[in-house]
């Protein structure tokens, strides 16, 4: 898939031709200008949005949801394998090697594999050192144990995650029921009733961290109960897509079997961009548009429904409705 897919060196090469820039090397010999990468640049951008989210084609009146912006993932919560590094005495516990620790942690349970002694998380110094509530046993101080982290209600999301698309499922040999999403408000509430005990999640909700305008918005996952030990959690959603970096080995979403459509829309942005308005390749992008979304819809039903036989009823030509009346034996 690789091989026919489009990387960022040759997209802003293709863009850079088509602007009147010349064939040259982004970020090589001979290299475009300051000025011309910002113009490349806003040319790709424009066009991942445009493939992202498009503009609904006739007869569509919403816009098409790609299928390889639906992802399957797996969280886990906690960390299970950690180990003890040097520098861990007393109350601090040091991890130099999976740098484990997030702010998330306060109040997390920290449990020794051989001794099986828990310890609870005071506060965290940074990601690879925490300062406990209670001071280590001398069973537990060695360089080299194990231990697992577990017991905090919220876990960190994927970087590019939009919304959840269904429930957080089990993995078959736990055998639980999934986790329903009950929105945060009610997850809150649950958590106040439990006071702190641990145990298997039944219900989570969703959370945005606050941020700054130099960061990104991170997402959040809360679970109540709070989990009594490290479970592995698959769950499905919907990709909030980021534009591809500038390096050589940058993919678009969608890989090979939609990079057609995206070097189609790609000439149409970059014609409007040079001549300030939609040209002819705008006619062969919106039919690539409508080709790839095609051939998404056939891949058949995703989360709910039959989404390609829903597309099919939605594009058939309403037939005209003929109602024939009788009255006294005499079609009217």
């Amino acid at each position: 898939m690789a091989d026919l897919a489009v990387k960022h060196a040759s997209a802003a090469k293709r863009t850079g031709r088509l602007l009147g820039y010349g064939r040259k090397t982004y970020g090589g010999s001979p290299d475009y200008t300051a000025g011309q990468k910002l113009d490349i640049d806003e040319v790709i951008e424009n066009a991942e949005r445009r493939l992202y989210y498009p503009e609904p084609i006739p007869p569509d009146r919403v816009s098409h949801k790609w299928s390889f912006l639906e992802v399957e993932t797996t969280l886990e919560t906690g960390v299970a394998t950690a180990e003890v590094t040097a520098g861990t005495t007393g109350t601090t516990l040091k991890d130099a090697t999976n740098t484990p620790f997030t702010t998330a942690m306060v109040g997390a349970t920290v449990k020794f594999t051989d001794s099986e002694n828990t310890y609870t998380i005071a506060s965290v110094t940074s990601t690879s050192q925490v300062t406990l509530s209670s001071a280590l046993d001398s069973d537990d101080d060695d360089v080299a144990d194990a231990f697992t982290i577990y017991g905090y209600e919220d876990y960190e999301l994927p970087a590019d995650f939009g919304h959840i698309l269904d429930r957080f499922e089990y993995q078959a040999s736990v055998g639980y029921s999934p986790i329903e999403n009950v929105g945060v408000a009610r997850v809150r509430q649950k958590l106040v009733e439990y006071a702190g005990t641990l145990g298997v999640p039944k219900i989570f909700g969703i959370v945005s961290v606050a941020h700054d305008s130099d960061t990104d918005q991170i997402r959040r996952v809360k679970f109540a109960p709070k989990p009594d030990q490290v479970y592995t959690l698959s769950f499905m959603y919907k990709v909030e897509p980021v534009k591809i970096a500038k390096t050589n080995e940058e993919y678009p979403y969608g890989g090979a079997q939609f990079a057609g459509a995206f070097l189609a829309v790609l000439d149409a942005e970059a014609e409007r961009f040079r001549f300030g308005v939609y040209g002819e390749k705008n006619g062969y992008a919106q039919q690539r548009l409508r080709a790839a979304i095609d051939n998404d819809l056939r891949q058949g039903p995703r989360i709910i429904g039959n989404l390609a036989a829903e597309a099919r009823r939605r594009r058939s030509p309403r037939k005209e409705r003929r109602v024939t009346v009788v009255v006294n034996g005499v079609t009217q």
